[in-house]
């Protein structure tokens, strides 16, 4: 009987205990609820003051940091005879837009770029000089490029040099050397004469394993520029310039592309470049190439295909409505905005002008994808979420 009476003041007491635990733990959980309720209501109010309070700015804190926004626009010497001969005053004030200017091409017309962009009414920018790299020459020549480059952004008082890497090579461990040491040895030179450097790499250099090293190549330069375009190459299948989404179809997408990147750059040192325009592929039944695709700029391809009224319309829609009927200039054409990709498709057909040897008209299957302002303001929004607040654009007149 002693046993068992001991043993039942043993369980009421072990019973005790568990019940004050667990009214201690609930109190806890409920003090723990009750703070984060406050501190869900103390972020709601401060957010309310912040848009309605009249003796605060306008724009929230978001808004003030993404209208911070850095725009760069590329121009390509091919366009400055257009740049130099337009009454266009819109058109010419254009470069106003931006607060950075790069000049892509040769050093002979690199002087009556620099004219122009000192005629400009306005212009407050900066002025860099662009150097497309194609291969890793020996030293010597490394050399020679690099003082020649010096010289011309020393000569002009630029700013800043964009050194384009477009180097096609196998990722092997000597190439990849040598194109780290190319990049650490120019750098020096141009840090030596307090200029920037920005290197710019292919959008897809994780997705086709380019030869970069990036994180080297990003610790050896101010800036990392991406080029967020030409995923589908003219000479391959049709596809958009660089899907926004849609990785399972298109074997790869910006959204992944950006997360590969911020990997090894920091948000505040990408710059993220839009290809404004696009090709228009000959394909048959299957929608397969026939030959290599011929390139349009976005301007090209709506003076081609849309007419301004229907334009204008569609530029007045939400941002994620994807089921405008554009209206084509063409008979036989079929216009929409891609899903996935977030960028215009065009499946047209047109007809031989002459019959063939048997007296039939033959007909030829057309498509055409390309980037405009609203797939780039969907990827815009994107990269504000991410902390990117760069963006470049190719090309000047493109669009």
């Amino acid at each position: 009987m002693k046993y068992i009476y001991l043993g039942k003041k043993l369980f009421l007491i072990a019973l005790f205990l568990i019940f004050s635990f667990a009214i201690i733990l609930g109190l806890d959980l409920i003090n723990k609820q009750g703070k984060r309720k406050e501190l869900h209501e103390e972020k709601k109010r401060l957010k309310n003051k912040l848009l309605n309070d009249d003796s605060l700015p306008r724009k929230n804190l978001v808004e003030q940091i993404t209208s911070q926004k850095s725009k760069t626009i590329f121009v390509p010497e091919w366009q400055i005879n257009h740049l130099k001969t337009t009454q266009n005053e819109t058109e010419r004030n254009h470069l106003n837009e931006y607060q950075r200017v790069i000049y892509f091409g040769s050093e002979k017309n690199f002087a009556v770029f620099y004219e122009l962009i000192q005629s400009q009414q306005n212009f407050k920018g900066e002025v860099w000089f662009a150097l497309k790299i194609t291969q890793v020459s020996d030293e010597k020549e490394q050399f020679l490029i690099t003082k020649k480059t010096v010289d011309i952004v020393k000569n002009y008082n630029l700013q800043g040099v964009a050194l384009d890497l477009e180097i096609n090579s196998l990722p092997t461990d000597d190439i990849v050397r040598r194109i780290n040491n190319f990049v650490q040895y120019f750098q020096e030179k141009i840090k030596s004469e307090n200029l920037k450097i920005a290197v710019i790499l292919y959008g897809d250099t994780f997705y086709r394993s380019r030869p970069f090293d990036v994180k080297f190549l990003a610790e050896h330069s101010d800036e990392v520029m991406i080029m967020a375009y030409d995923f589908h190459k003219s000479y391959g299948q049709p596809g958009p310039n660089f899907p926004f989404e849609g990785k399972g179809n298109f074997g790869y997408d910006f959204k992944t592309m950006i997360d590969d990147f911020l990997k090894f750059v920091k948000p505040g040192k990408l710059t993220v470049i839009f290809g404004m325009y696009g090709y228009d592929w000959q394909v048959d039944e299957k929608k397969r190439p026939i030959k290599q695709a011929k390139a349009l700029t976005t301007k090209q391809i709506k003076e081609k295909f849309l007419t301004a009224a229907s334009w204008q319309e569609s530029s007045k829609n939400e941002l994620f409505s994807f089921d405008t009927n554009f209206v084509c200039f063409f008979e036989n054409c079929l216009i929409k905005r891609d899903e996935a990709s977030k960028e215009i498709e065009i499946n047209y057909v047109i007809s031989s002008k002459q019959a063939d040897d048997q007296g039939i008209y033959n007909l030829y299957y057309h498509i055409v994808w390309f980037e405009d302002e609203e797939s780039v303001k969907i990827k815009t929004n994107f990269l504000k979420e991410k902390g990117i607040g760069s963006i470049a654009y190719w090309a000047w007149g493109y669009f």
